[in-house]
């Protein structure tokens, strides 16, 4: 339960409107009458009765529970909880907000007293995770201008709070959570009173070197005229960290971004964010590096109170980085080669690599399995280092080495994965690689052959994938003395991008896994071919039912079209299902252009003909045009 998760303590209350709703949204699925679930109402009738999502991608129950009480509930200045009314919301539906959730209170609240109700979210405070950030997602009339691009004038006044029935209503995009209703005292809650704050920022130096350290200061300020409360500064940034002060408060720094909790500012006082950082090598754009306006910092300051001028919570700020006059170092893992196979136990993978510094030397070459370190390597030879890896564990391993300069500067190799295998010996025998796969695509068999010759086979599986695609996975049957075989359908969806790669797992009856050799395949699609035909120098597109005189000759023209490296060996015309003429292309040429307009030409009597064409291409694979009726015109006098 999120009780369980975090102790809630008081905080700021920001508008729902931080979290605008997309445009053209519809709330219209029920949550809390899908698969079992059901409304926990107290028996007059007090609580969540509806919780409506708007897009649904699995199903499941909802389930809403009280919030555990002996967890303190402290909610900002100038809300306290109404009777008890906080819920604790799971779900095990798969959907995507807008949510739209209805809340009934008790029957004897009074008119001033519903007024005066709000519904708040516990929303996780980046500044302080342990702590929650309430968010009124009360639907309230104050908000029609800022819905009115996303709901109706009905739709808008239907969600807005019904003394009547005693319902409120509440929007958010975030997945369940803690809510509570809360009472608002207006005189005490501080939207009602007003600071201007305003965030500046600088940096020192003013521009930098790649790969150098800065520093960003920024100050928030309250301009009055009332105290600012519980103010809360967040920053994008780009330097990877050094170090991260601040005056007052507290500060965090996650996945490059500041979080901070301020505190309070009196009318006329200041606040400082201190963060240095050490600006990135290598990344560039237009020859610039990118950290030169394309990853600005991007503060911005904030507080329950109201801010007569919103333009100055916020500023970018994006210093100058200048390419670092020193070349980084030329790193490359020589050994082993990539997809490599070992065989465990205790496998040991001799690793050589290659790094030299062509303006300085090589200080340091580190190496790197899956991001741990497992050594440094050691100059055997020139630019050569070499590092024994010993004990390596079975299963894929990916190794990346960083190799550092006599002026700091890094520099890091391309991955490269090898597979530390168990005893079974794994071959993929049929298909055979970068085999070609012509039509049809319906039927794949793959045959292996998988041998223990410290045990048994206990298992073997093939999938066939692209990248970027889907996959399929298949368990293989035993169809002979060590021999396995697999088939998977309709490939021509599986591998839609053209191109598929196969690959085979054995485990031992000891469960280690053994991974044969990737093999790539692709499917050759037939060519295409479109019938045209030629008016001065323009080839234009031969229409179903096209008109022409008797008295001209027509220049047909099929254009063919292939995949690369294939090529387009003859075009076939044919006039009424017979064949017409023949165009062959040169051998020499076929590969070179796989798309080209083959022409005849025809001088047809009077009537009403069918044209088609058929190419053929160098893997044999006959495409087909679209059968065109064409009606000659007697144009005799």
């Amino acid at each position: 339960m999120l009780a369980l998760f975090f102790v809630l303590y008081g905080s700021m209350v920001c508008p729902a409107q931080e979290n605008p709703l997309p445009k053209d949204f519809s709330v219209s699925v029920e949550l809390l009458t899908m698969s079992g679930s059901k409304p926990n109402l107290t028996a007059d009738g007090v609580g969540i009765t509806s919780y409506k999502t708007s897009d649904l991608f699995k199903r499941g129950i909802t389930r809403v529970g009280p919030f555990d009480l002996n967890f303190k509930i402290e909610l900002p200045t100038g809300y306290t909880l109404y009777n008890n009314l906080a819920y604790v919301v799971s779900s095990e539906a798969v959907f995507s907000g807008p949510n739209d959730i209805t809340f009934r209170v008790p029957a004897d609240t009074a008119k001033e007293s519903f007024e005066n109700l709000r519904i708040l979210f516990a929303q996780r405070d980046n500044a302080a995770p342990e702590k929650p950030r309430w968010l009124d997602v009360t639907v309230l009339p104050s908000g029609a201008e800022e819905f009115k691009s996303y709901l109706s004038k009905a739709d808008f006044e239907e969600r807005l709070a019904d003394f009547k029935t005693r319902t409120l209503h509440a929007l958010l995009e975030q997945d369940p959570g803690v809510l509570v209703v809360a009472l608002k005292d207006p005189k005490a809650a501080r939207d009602s009173f007003v600071a201007d704050l305003q965030v500046k920022g600088s940096t020192i130096p003013e521009s930098v070197i790649e790969g150098r350290e800065i520093q960003f200061s920024f100050e928030i300020t309250n301009n009055g005229p009332d105290t600012a409360t519980a103010v809360s500064f967040e920053s994008q940034i780009d330097p990877e960290f050094i170090s991260l002060s601040q005056s007052q408060g507290a500060c965090r720094f996650e996945a490059q971004n500041i979080y901070c909790n301020l505190g309070d500012l009196a009318k006329g006082a200041k606040a400082t964010v201190i963060y240095r950082g050490r600006c990135r090598w290598g990344f560039f754009s237009e020859g610039k590096p990118t950290q030169s306006g394309m990853f600005p910092a991007g503060p911005m300051v904030r507080s329950p109170e109201g801010d007569p001028n919103a333009e100055n919570n916020f500023l970018t700020l994006a210093p100058e980085v200048e390419p670092d006059p020193n070349q980084p170092p030329v790193v490359a893992i020589v050994k082993p080669k990539d997809q490599e196979f070992f065989v465990g136990p205790n496998a040991s993978v001799a690793i050589v690599v290659n790094a030299e510094d062509k303006d300085g030397a090589v200080s340091k070459v580190e190496l790197f399995d899956q991001g741990i370190p497992i050594g440094v390597g050691k100059l055997t030879g020139p630019n050569t280092y070499e590092l024994i890896y010993r004990n390596v564990a079975f299963g894929p391993h990916w190794l990346k080495v960083r190799a550092t300069d006599n002026q700091g500067r890094p520099q890091e190799s391309q991955f490269t994965d090898f597979i530390v295998n168990g005893p079974v010996q794994l071959q993929i025998t049929e298909p055979k690689p970068n085999f070609v796969m012509i039509p049809p695509h319906d039927l794949l068999p793959v045959r292996l052959t998988a041998t223990n010759p410290k045990g048994t086979v206990k298992e073997v599986s093939v999938k066939v994938y692209q990248i970027g695609g889907g996959q399929s996975v298949q368990a293989a049957h035993l169809a002979g003395k060590d021999e396995y075989a697999a088939e998977f359908k309709d490939l021509a969806s599986l591998c839609f991008l053209g191109e598929c790669y196969i690959v085979a797992v054995a485990k031992d009856n000891a469960g280690l896994e053994t991974t044969s050799s990737t093999l790539f395949f692709k499917l050759h699609n037939a060519p295409s071919v479109d019938l045209r035909f030629v008016k001065g120098e323009t080839a234009y597109s031969l229409e179903d039912g096209a008109e022409f005189d008797s008295n001209s000759t027509i220049t047909l023209s099929a254009y063919a079209d292939a995949a690369l490296g294939v090529g387009i060996a003859r075009v076939d015309f044919y006039l009424d299902g017979v064949l017409f003429v023949t165009e062959k292309n040169e051998p020499d040429e076929s590969k070179k252009y796989p798309w080209r307009s083959f022409h005849t030409t025809w001088k047809p009597k009077p009537g009403t003909y069918t044209l088609a064409a058929t190419a053929l291409d160098s893997y044999g694979v006959v495409g087909k045009s679209t059968p065109v009726r064409v009606v000659i015109k007697d144009s005799r006098p």
